[in-house]
């Protein structure tokens, strides 16, 4: 490597771009504050690290024109100690910070400043992820379910606050929304509740963390429920994985509330109530229709499926509320409307409209078609409807065509019972169409909605091998 040095390592001042610093795999650590003009080099200045050890990063700082973070690697030399160095004077002085981090974490592979939090720093090490608020005083290993994998470079994407790992053989990690840890610090690990700022909400959902300084305490099992314990615990003594069952539901859950603007509950949903930080997402819907039956609650459980669920709530301003124990806490969440940006609000007199017209569509389209069973239906349903009217006419239709003979004294009754019928049903779906139709499309023109434009049907081709496009 002293033969063929190669730079390793290129970082610009945010601050000054005449300011760069450069490290390379021989050991050298050189800063300009000319643009490149001229350099020098500051290696001899950190204390500590062998001659010639490869510099694995160089990070300038936006806390100041000539500061920087420093980090290298001496794994091929044999030499797995832990390099990490902070500089405030152009790398004249530089002091090491690693306390917290152990000598069995191997080498430095990587440092990295918060964009924000600037005491706020990751590093990434030969056996993990490691996290720092105090700039370096003091590091924590950061493992939530991240592997011990080696993390070769970090990513902080400053507009969604994102943290990227790259890893060594164990793909790209990403940790959504920094927010919890960029905004965690004494006050927030004394408080018995935090509820931390939420970003807009995203087609997916929005997430939600907060962190709780003490467990929330679990709920008193209903009596018929000890009873049944109780009893079961009698027939069969519990096994290490009850017991352990067991000591997950002393956990209680914390209580989320999700408010319109006007103050109105639209959804209500329990979240995880762990001591320290937690996340749960609202899948932007209001509260579902019916309650989960106990065969559904286990699916869901089980995770299978999602049970009752109600419709999505429009875009706008919602407030959520927290509540663990006697502490809550609020945050106010706006939705996008993912795509559409400048969507028009729906007048309520015209959702009422739409609404009634679906109403008397649905009602006069059940004398035309028949209600589609859902999958698995063995036999015919249990309660007996009589059939469309379409089917019905082609019925009579048919058994008259069958002979030449004058219709039977059942077909004309069958004939005089249809008639009204299906004149009644054909003036419904011409006021339909000539009446109520116009006069919501008028409406929505009046407010200015937008129109939903369907495509033209296309012919798949006629029948006896009539084709009319080439595949």
């Amino acid at each position: 490597m002293q033969e063929y040095p190669t730079i390793t390592t290129l970082s610009e001042s945010p601050l000054t771009p005449n300011v760069l610093w450069v490290g390379t795999d021989d050991g050298n650590v050189q800063v300009t504050r000319d643009g490149g003009k001229t350099w020098k080099n500051v290696a001899s200045k950190v204390p500590g690290v062998p001659k010639a050890t490869y510099v694995s990063r160089v990070v300038a700082s936006k806390t100041g024109d000539g500061v920087a973070l420093l980090s290298f690697d001496g794994h091929r030399g044999d030499d797995n100690n832990v390099y990490i160095f902070a500089t405030n004077d152009y790398g004249e002085s530089w002091k090491a910070i690693r306390n917290g981090i152990p000598d069995s974490a191997g080498s430095v592979h990587v440092v990295r400043e918060h964009p924000r939090n600037t005491n706020l720093l990751f590093a990434g090490t030969e056996f993990g992820l490691w996290v720092s608020w105090d700039r370096g005083a003091n590091w924590t290993a950061l493992k939530n379910n991240f592997p011990t994998v080696p993390v070769d470079d970090i990513e902080i994407q400053a507009r969604e606050n994102d943290l990227v790992l790259g890893t060594h053989g164990r793909s790209i990690w990403v940790f959504d929304d920094l927010t919890p840890i960029e905004k965690m610090d004494s006050s927030v690990s004394a408080s018995a509740l935090t509820f931390f700022p939420l970003r807009p909400a995203m087609p997916y959902g929005a997430l939600l963390s907060y962190y709780l300084k003490e467990v929330v305490p679990a709920e008193a099992p209903k009596k018929d429920k000890e009873e049944k314990d109780r009893k079961d615990a009698v027939e069969e003594k519990p096994t290490t994985n009850a017991k352990g069952e067991a000591a997950e539901k002393k956990e209680g859950k914390a209580k989320i509330t999700v408010l319109d603007k006007d103050g109105k509950v639209i959804r209500e949903m329990d979240g995880p109530g762990a001591a320290g930080v937690n996340r749960t997402n609202w899948d932007l819907r209001s509260n579902p229709p019916a309650e989960p039956t106990p065969e559904q609650q286990e699916a869901i459980a089980a995770g299978f499926g999602f049970g009752p669920r109600g419709p999505f709530v429009e875009p706008g301003e919602y407030t959520i509320k927290i509540k663990a124990g006697d502490k809550e806490a609020s945050q106010e969440q706006w939705k996008k409307d993912a795509g559409k940006p400048n969507t028009t609000k729906i007048p309520d007199d015209i959702v009422k409209a739409a609404d009634e017209l679906q109403k008397k569509v649905d009602a006069v389209a059940e004398k035309f078609i028949r209600e589609r069973q859902g999958l698995g239906n063995a036999g015919p349903p249990f309660e007996w409807k009589p059939d469309p009217l379409p089917n019905q006419v082609q019925n009579l239709l048919d058994a008259l065509d069958e002979f030449v003979a004058a219709p039977s004294g059942q077909q004309r009754e069958k004939l005089a019972e249809l008639t009204p019928l299906v004149n009644d049903a054909s003036a419904q779906v011409k006021k339909i169409a000539d009446e109520e139709l116009p006069a919501l499309n008028k409406k929505m023109n009046d407010a200015g909605i937008p129109h939903i434009v369907p495509a033209p049907t296309q012919s798949r081709g006629g029948r006896g091998g009539e084709v009319e496009s080439e595949q």
